[in-house]
């Protein structure tokens, strides 16, 4: 898995890779993509948004709100902020530094609030990375 992948895991939230409470284990992860792929009805195709420069259609939005519900990042409309910060803060691609900046980042954008939760989940993300590089899609 390349880091841009595992970086959009991790953010919902974004984005994945070390246990943390409520994340599920790598071997689902696979299984997870499958199940949101076919709740936001997207195709292979359409999840290549993931390469392209924000803001990500909502489509992509509501692929990645179904990933984070499943992964504890999202429950009842809102993040989770204890799952998403202990993943910011155990993700092995930030320093500590980092970590902490990305989680004062986080806190200023948890609070967006979109048209639908597949928006503000979007919202959450691109406030979170504004410059992020486009990402990959995780491949099945």
């Amino acid at each position: 898995m390349k880091p841009t992948s595992a970086k959009f895991i991790a953010a919902l939230a974004l984005l994945v890779i070390p246990a943390v409470q409520g994340f599920a284990n790598p071997q689902n992860l696979t299984e997870i993509v499958q199940q949101c792929k076919k709740e936001a009805q997207i195709s292979p195709a359409e999840l290549g948004a993931l390469k392209k420069p924000y803001p990500f259609p909502h489509k992509i939005r509501c692929y990645m709100k179904c990933y984070a519900e499943k992964n504890g990042m999202w429950a009842d409309g809102k993040p989770n902020d204890t799952a998403v910060i202990n993943l910011i803060k155990g993700d092995y691609y930030f320093h500590k530094d980092s970590a902490d900046k990305l989680v004062a980042r986080y806190n200023n954008c948890k609070n967006l609030v979109g048209n639908d939760d597949c928006d503000t989940v979007g919202l959450i993300y691109e406030c979170l990375y504004p410059q992020q590089p486009p990402l990959e899609p995780i491949r099945d």
